[in-house]
């Protein structure tokens, strides 16, 4: 019997289970930490280490060259898949894989000693000897040692079928490649370690197995992995390389492919896994490349409503992506009216009107005001969302305790102008309580094209109203616009000037009237 510190293992049993290698690699690093207890199989292994010690040796690739001196009176073998298969089969071992279910038994083990050995090489034998270790080293050493770092990659990643009557390689045969196993149709039925291919995946690893014009079959083995039964982490770490991947660029035809297994995972996975496929989304919708084909078949698959039923969660990440995805797909006519279907009005008054969402949630405010203010571009819309008790005050209150220039305020001012068209009673009232905020800023913050734009289209929309030009008059707006005209940057877009001339036109009228 073993005790912690509130608790008691029974150490025969958990022997017995370190023996047959049922742990993985948290266990292994756990029972070693915590009881200095490890597999009778620990000796064996070490042989393996010692083995890919010696070929990063060979290459002067070896970072830590005193790890090979601690394990001089271990065993030496060349070949580290070598003394794998001898691990494999240890007698006491096979005593065990008797039977008709002899095959199945020998297979599962295999897979074990495999998972057990990638734990060694991954920090468990030192934390001096990781996995990057050998995937850093694949194309760069000697060809017949890189051949021999593949075959041991292929075996510790060790693909095979789900079927454990099936050998998972003839004997005396190297494991079957990676690339072998990624053209096969059968790929998405296998089964492997997904600590493995998580590490390959992130490392560029896997990537780097296609060659230039092969891109789009990575993408669709990505997709693969997405939608078939396959663990969290393993999840995550995919929809982290489409972040990456497509916050730079991609091909059309890629676009395609990621959004059914993205949509599926945003539909069916877990709050953390949904939170990583909509941020995934979110890259893909904003590229040009997607265009309104990509948009197009997300709404098809039915993402919209997610979105609107993830507005509604208490997860501010989850709230935020879904905000995000829905600015991108809210642009066009057809879209808003399928939002419009799934009560989003409601649930997007509902946040804004929350309180105070506090310091945290600020990311959040800044986008409800976008997706509120495309959806105003739909007149029956635009009065239902103006109609709900306390948004204008809302948003006027929010634009008030906006920093000045923020993506927020620009944002708000967006939303108001969409909630002032047709409707010279909100003019009115959003011009009482911004004017002289906006007059003031103006001047500030003009050299801000995105703010200076929204800010003047905003004016202008209240300007519209006459107690508004009253009220703009007895400012200093006109001499304000002056200012900004002269001190425009050079290259500065010309519509933005055309705007601040405008508005300074149309009060000087106002003036002479």
């Amino acid at each position: 019997v073993a005790r912690g510190e509130s608790f008691t293992i029974y150490t025969p049993m958990v022997q017995a289970k370190l023996d047959a290698l049922l742990f993985d690699e948290e266990g292994y690093r756990w029972l070693s930490d915590k009881f200095g207890m490890m597999p009778t199989h620990f000796e064996k292994a070490k042989v393996f280490v010692k083995a890919i010690l010696k070929m990063l040796e060979s290459e002067n690739a070896l970072k830590h060259p005193e790890l090979l001196q601690e394990l001089a009176q271990v065993s030496e073998e060349s070949d580290a898949l070598e003394a794998a298969r001898r691990l494999i089969d240890d007698e006491k071992a096979k005593r065990c894989m008797q039977g008709p279910r002899m095959q199945a038994l020998h297979s599962a083990w295999t897979f074990r000693v495999a998972r057990y050995l990638f734990y060694l090489v991954d920090g468990g034998f030192d934390s001096r000897l990781t996995a990057n270790d050998l995937v850093d080293n694949v194309g760069i050493v000697a060809p017949e040692l890189d051949k021999k770092l593949r075959e041991i990659l292929d075996f510790l990643l060790h693909i095979r079928s789900k079927d454990l009557n099936k050998r998972f390689t003839k004997e005396g045969e190297p494991p079957r490649s990676f690339m072998a196993h990624a053209r096969d149709p059968l790929f998405s039925t296998c089964v492997f370690n997904e600590r493995v291919m998580q590490i390959l995946i992130e490392t560029g690893y896997l990537q780097a197995q296609f060659s230039r014009g092969q891109e789009h079959q990575y993408t669709d083995l990505l997709g693969v992995m997405l939608r078939s039964q396959r663990g969290i982490s393993l999840k995550a770490s995919i929809c982290r390389q489409i972040l990456a991947a497509t916050g730079k660029h991609a091909e059309e035809g890629a676009l395609h492919t990621l959004a059914l297994p993205l949509c599926e995972v945003v539909q069916t996975g877990s709050r953390f896994l949904g939170t990583y496929a909509t941020a995934a989304l979110v890259n893909l919708t904003a590229l040009r490349a997607s265009g309104d084909g990509v948009k197009n078949r997300l709404v098809s698959l039915g993402v919209l409503p997610v979105c609107v039923a993830h507005l509604r969660k208490n997860d501010d990440d989850l709230v935020y992506y879904s905000l995000l995805l829905l600015v991108n797909l809210t642009k066009a006519v057809h879209h808003r009216h399928v939002v419009r279907e799934h009560d989003i009005i409601d649930t997007l008054v509902r946040l804004l009107t929350v309180p105070d969402l506090g310091v945290t949630r600020s990311k959040i405010m800044t986008q409800l005001p976008a997706v509120l203010g495309q959806l105003c571009n739909e007149d029956d819309t635009r009065e239902e969302i103006a109609s709900q008790d306390g948004v204008i005050e809302r948003l006027c209150d929010i634009y008030a305790q906006a920093p000045g220039g923020s993506e927020l305020k620009c944002n708000v001012m967006f939303c108001l102008r969409q909630l002032c068209t047709g409707s010279r009673a909100i003019r009115e009232e959003v011009g009482d309580r911004v004017l002289p905020i906006a007059v003031e800023e103006l001047k500030i913050f003009h050299h801000l094209q995105d703010f200076a734009s929204s800010c003047v289209l905003l004016l202008m929309t209240l300007a519209t109203a006459r107690k508004n030009c009253e009220l703009m008059c007895k400012t200093q707006l006109l001499e304000n616009l002056s200012y900004c005209i002269s001190d425009i940057p050079h290259g500065q877009r010309e519509e933005h000037h055309e705007w601040l001339s405008s508005l300074r036109q149309r009060l000087q009228d106002f003036q002479a009237d």
